[in-house]
């Protein structure tokens, strides 16, 4: 059965009730989090004030890029970070959104350049090979402009960078040759720029070459200075030897630009940043390009032309004075004759000389009649060998003073300088005509009148006549010489007496003066006596003269008593 409960006693003391009273107090446990949450919000406050910023680079390809892994570096230096890589919308391109480091700013500019820094192989060097133990990193070159955040990123690295002192010009060529990007700018020999690139201009006719050339050898540029291409190998032939031309192992492989200004524009000033010049195929068209102005003539040969091409020279006494620009074959139906015009240029500054005036003041009418007065003094056009071994001709001006007189001829499409048969050319003539002659004379009657002639001399030879005159003369030959030794024996008295006869004379007329002198006062001057004596002391004294000449002329010529005076006198 079950116990009832127990009632409560009847006899109760007072119960005091309990009083609760509300304490409101920190915690020590709440600390830790409160230190933390302030060590937190710092961190996130410095890590915001030190953010650097933003930039949006893109590719054509990310090889080798990873996203919080790949950096960005300015000379070997950290300057940011890549946050992300993604695929653009299009597809086209690889965007790259990196974080740069604060006090970055100065580095973005509108002329910046990234570029991914991987290990390369080409012709111009090997680089990046750092890469292939650290990775690939984006590498930033500076420029200037104002701020930007969104860039292009190049897929070759810059050759130069914009920190390099010197200034970049622009070349103009219609065709590139072997030049390749970083082929290298010599002067003289000396590496002193490269080439950045090429493109064509804006109507696709030339070539535009960008190079740059280091300081201090920019200021070596002028407006006046020539480049021409310096790659490869260039063999030169003329008729005495063959040239051979190598440039550098580099400038074979990828090309090379070389420049030099003209002695006489090297005082002129730096040529401006950007200046555009001309690019000449080789230093020979340097040369030929100092006379631009080129005008156009005709010359005509007979003979064959085979090693005459177009570009030929045309030369003066071994000077280039022009080119060859066409070779042609003219047919004339009204007389069936085949003529072969050679169309050349000459360059009037070269070959014509004009004083008190310049190459460009001259009119074609002026330069066509200075031709035509070295044409009327002998001025013609022959073709020469230029080289012995691969038969190429040249066209040769030159004068020539036993032709004809002839003049500029002006009835063609252009002026007509006459011409004249190579040396080979009249050499054969000359023989052709001598042979022609030769085979018109008859032999067998030549032969028959030499016989005839050698008989008739033989026999009057061996005749008795002959014989008897041979003789005749040596007998007298033998008596001349005996003549001879007898005058030599007799002449000396015989001049001695002439001498002695001529002296009495002499005596003789002095005393018929002193006769006449003192017959003077007794003949009057009209007297026949006086007039006599006059005439007899005048003819005694001219033979007396006559005696003493021919005395001396006996004295220096004993023989002429045999040969007469007209032989032997001198």
């Amino acid at each position: 059965m079950a116990e009832e409960p127990k009632s409560p006693p009847t006899n109760t003391a007072a119960i005091p009730e309990a009083t609760l009273t509300s304490r409101r107090r920190l915690s020590v446990i709440w600390i830790i989090p409160l230190i933390a949450a302030i060590i937190a919000g710092w961190l996130v406050y410095r890590s915001y004030a030190e953010r650097g910023p933003q930039v949006e680079i893109s590719f054509n390809s990310a090889d080798g890029v990873e996203a919080s892994k790949t950096k960005i570096k300015f000379k070997d230096v950290d300057v940011g970070t890549v946050n992300s890589v993604t695929i653009s919308e299009d597809l086209s391109h690889i965007r790259i959104t990196a974080e740069m480091v604060k006090g970055s700013e100065n580095l973005l500019r509108e002329n910046t350049r990234f570029w991914i820094v991987r290990p390369r192989v080409g012709v111009g060097g090997v680089s990046g090979l750092s890469t292939l133990v650290s990775g690939a990193y984006i590498a930033i070159d500076p420029g200037e402009g104002g701020e930007r955040s969104e860039f292009t990123g190049i897929e070759e690295p810059p050759l130069i960078g914009s920190d390099v002192p010197g200034k970049s010009f622009v070349l103009k060529a219609p065709t590139l040759g072997s030049i390749a990007r970083g082929a290298p700018i010599y002067y003289r020999g000396i590496e002193v720029g490269q080439v950045l690139g090429f493109e064509l201009d804006e109507d696709a006719r030339d070539l535009v070459v960008h190079i740059f050339v280091r300081s201090p050898h920019d200021a070596l540029v002028s407006e006046n200075t020539r480049f021409w291409n310096a790659s490869g190998i260039r063999v030169v032939t003329s008729g005495s030897n063959i040239e051979l031309d190598i440039a550098s192992f580099q400038s074979i492989l990828i090309g090379g630009i070389e420049f030099d200004t003209p002695v006489t524009s090297r005082t002129n000033d730096p040529a401006a940043e950007g200046h555009e010049f001309a690019l000449y195929s080789n230093r020979q068209s340097v040369d030929q390009a100092e006379f631009a102005r080129r005008v156009p003539f005709l010359t005509f040969f007979d003979g064959s032309l085979r090693g005459l091409k177009p570009n030929a020279p045309v030369e003066f006494r071994g000077i280039r004075v022009g080119t060859v620009t066409d070779i042609s074959i003219r047919v004339d139906r009204a007389d069936k004759t085949i003529r072969i015009p050679v169309a050349l240029e000459l360059e009037p500054g070269r070959l014509i000389a004009v004083s008190d005036t310049t190459e460009e003041d001259l009119t074609d009418e002026q330069i066509y009649r200075n031709m035509d007065d070295l044409v009327q003094r002998g001025l013609r056009a022959q073709l020469e060998t230029a080289n012995l071994l691969t038969g190429d001709l040249f066209v040769s001006l030159e004068f020539h003073q036993d032709l004809r007189t002839a003049s500029l001829n002006m009835d063609d499409t252009h002026p007509v300088i006459p011409s004249i048969p190579t040396q080979l050319e009249a050499l054969t003539e000359y023989i052709d005509s001598m042979l022609k002659q030769v085979s018109s004379l008859n032999f067998d009657e030549l032969a028959q009148s030499i016989n005839r002639s050698v008989t008739a001399i033989e026999g009057t030879l061996s005749g008795a006549e002959t014989q008897q005159v041979v003789s005749n003369v040596t007998e007298t030959i033998a008596e001349l010489r005996t003549l001879l030794g007898a005058l030599n024996s007799d002449l000396p008295p015989l001049m001695v007496d002439l001498r002695q006869a001529a002296d009495a004379a002499t005596s003789t007329l002095e005393q018929a003066q002193t006769t006449l002198g003192n017959a003077n006062g007794m003949v009057s001057t009209e007297s026949p006596l006086r007039y006599d004596l006059a005439q007899t002391l005048v003819e005694l004294r001219g033979a007396a003269r006559s005696i003493r000449v021919f005395a001396d002329y006996l004295e220096r010529n004993p023989d002429a008593l045999i040969r007469g005076r007209g032989v032997s006198g001198r």
